[in-house]
């Protein structure tokens, strides 16, 4: 079974370091352990903890029927999540803005990337990335990035910040998932590669990593889940202080606005009692969580399947996108929110610092935007946040 080896760094040697790891006190790797080793390896020198690896996986779609046989809503040319952000009539297209995607990858010659300019790592063989290759094989990571900044795909409007021409493609997600090991440094390399906003549509599998413990250790289920709870505990806490030494590593530009989806586990639509709350990396300090919205008329509906703890919500349900190849496809889920809300804060960056200096606080700037100018409506506030987001408008 694989573990995370947390061992501290050498503050020494490690303050002369100008990757974002220069704040993080801990160096990380994963290795194959037997739980007879584990012992043996915590004695080693500087080891900090040993951390059984919790995978992280793309965000899956609901499965449930009332949701796959919905319409996509396009309204005069234009898929209605993107007219649901005020997208169309945007300050702005988000030039100038630098956005990576960490997902399955991204099928580059789909024509709704047409101009773009990508760089491509994957992180999925090596945790330290493969570079220039991101090939997209699920379809996850092209239907999210195409939501970001797609170009218009046969008159058809599917972008919402369609102006973006750098894009950095940071591929995590293999069919066996991720551990946090490959997001960490996928992370690292975006922020290094100065993105302005990161989206994530990836989170911990809960019931899928118990029935991996079961099997993998031959535990009884009870012994299994408080296992996984307490892996799940120390996960969190390491995303956490990553995270913090993220922030003051970026300080002096403001760092970098992460998004990323809240979950698709909840089951209003059972019983309005059965809501789960969002998985990391979503619950994360200093990560925005994006829940999901449908529209129904003028207004917008919780999701049932949309985890809560979110800060905002995107149009998630019946969600138009490029699909491997050629083509659009609708897709329903948080993962398909985040993008909704990664395109909104572009247009927020573009219109309050067109002139690209990404001063300090500038990411607290677009930050508070988003919350200001978010459309609330009648829904509890731990399902929606401060609302569906809305992009900037001209001042008139």
């Amino acid at each position: 079974m694989k573990y995370i080896i947390v061992k501290r760094r050498n503050p020494i040697l490690g303050i002369k370091r100008l990757s974002s790891e220069s704040t993080f006190h801990y160096i990380l790797t994963t290795e194959d352990l037997d739980e007879k080793d584990i012992s043996k390896r915590r004695a080693g020198d500087g080891i900090e903890g040993i951390i059984p690896v919790l995978a992280f996986h793309k965000v899956e779609p609901p499965k449930r029927s009332e949701h796959n046989t919905a319409s996509a809503g396009i309204v005069g040319g234009v898929a209605w999540g993107v007219r649901a952000v005020n997208a169309v009539s945007a300050s702005n297209l988000g030039e100038g803005v630098k956005v990576a995607v960490l997902d399955t990858g991204v099928d580059t010659t789909h024509p709704a990337f047409r101009g773009v300019n990508f760089l491509l790592r994957d992180f999925t063989l090596d945790d330290t990335g493969v570079p220039d290759v991101a090939a997209d094989i699920d379809g996850h990571g092209t239907h999210v990035a195409a939501t970001i900044f797609g170009r218009d795909i046969e008159g058809t409007r599917i972008g919402v910040a369609p102006g973006i021409k750098d894009v950095l493609i940071g591929k995590v997600l293999s069919p066996e998932g991720a551990s946090f090991v490959a997001l960490k440094c996928a992370l690292d390399w975006a922020v290094n590669n100065r993105a302005d906003v990161i989206c994530m549509s990836l989170g911990i599998d809960f019931p899928s990593a118990v029935r991996h413990f079961r099997e993998a250790l031959d535990l009884p289920e009870d012994i299994a889940v408080s296992r996984v709870l307490d892996a799940y505990r120390r996960t969190m806490r390491l995303y956490d202080t990553y995270a913090a030494s993220l922030r003051a590593q970026t300080e002096s530009r403001g760092g970098a606005l992460l998004i990323a989806a809240s979950g698709n586990e909840s089951r209003r639509d059972e019983d309005v009692r059965f809501t789960v709350n969002a998985a990391p990396p979503a619950a994360a300090d200093g990560v925005i969580s994006v829940g999901a919205v449908a529209n129904i008329g003028d207004t917008f509906q919780v999701a049932p399947f949309s985890n809560t703890g979110c800060e905002f919500v995107g149009p998630g349900v019946s969600v138009l996108s490029a699909q491997l190849g050629a083509g659009l496809r609708i897709e329903h889920g948080t993962s398909m929110a985040a993008p909704h809300v990664a395109g909104v804060a572009a247009l927020w960056t573009r219109h309050e610092f067109p002139d690209g200096d990404r001063r300090a606080g500038w990411a607290e700037r677009v930050r508070s935007r988003l919350r200001s100018s978010a459309r609330p409506f009648a829904a509890p506030f731990e399902n929606i946040g401060y609302g569906v987001v809305q992009a900037p408008q001209p001042v008139s």
